[in-house]
């Protein structure tokens, strides 16, 4: 998963990414004292959470607070979900309208109408998941990107309706970027990573769980 993707950030919060950036090379070669190198990553911290709340990223900031506090995997749901975390509507609408999403959709959809059963149920699993990339959504992208989804439907061939249920898995995590000039997007990603490799974020686990009919 690949939490920052291209787009415009505003000057003041790209100027702390590159500073925090910077601190963390120089932490390299030459550790700061502790007050000094936890005052530049409460400031970063707090520059990637303006942002995704300037833009209304709610799952994006959710999940980057998680990581600054804990490893421990987290669970949105709705419908037959509902005792997880609450999966915000627009994030489910999102991830159906996937172009990816909804090409696997169909495809496990025609295998249940194959069935000269009554009632068929068929589906993927956690075992043999699809991948989809969900780039059509702000949101979507800086949380999950790259993300793992496991498919199940009941067809119900005498109202020629189905129930689907959907499960997306993915890893919270950020990878290294070879960055342009002046890229601050770039810039926060690999500031993101540094900060795993110090412990000062968290991987973890996210599942986005939910169910509707057809």
């Amino acid at each position: 998963m690949k939490a920052f993707m291209r787009s415009r950030i505003p000057v003041i919060i790209c100027l702390v990414f590159l500073i925090c950036l910077l601190s963390f090379s120089a932490y390299a070669a030459w550790p700061m004292t502790f007050d000094l190198h936890d005052y530049y990553v409460s400031l970063s911290d707090a520059a990637i959470t303006a942002y995704f709340d300037m833009n209304g990223l709610t799952l994006a900031r959710d999940l980057y607070a998680h990581s600054i506090i804990s490893d421990k995997d987290v669970f949105y749901g709705s419908g037959d979900y509902d005792s997880f975390l609450p999966l915000p509507e627009k994030i489910s609408n999102a991830i159906r309208e996937n172009a990816k999403f909804k090409e696997y959709v169909n495809q496990v959809k025609e295998l249940a109408r194959m069935s000269e059963q009554s009632t068929a149920k068929v589906g993927f699993d956690t075992g043999n998941p699809y991948s989809v990339l969900f780039d059509n959504n702000e949101d979507l992208k800086y949380s999950v990107a790259m993300a793992d989804v496991s498919i199940d439907i009941d067809y119900v061939r005498e109202s020629d309706s189905y129930n689907i249920w959907i499960v997306v898995t993915d890893t919270y995590d950020f990878e290294w970027e070879d960055c342009a000039f002046l890229d601050f997007t770039c810039y926060g990603n690999n500031l993101s990573y540094l900060k795993q490799q110090f412990n000062m974020l968290h991987n973890f686990g996210v599942s986005l769980c939910f169910n509707y009919s057809e």
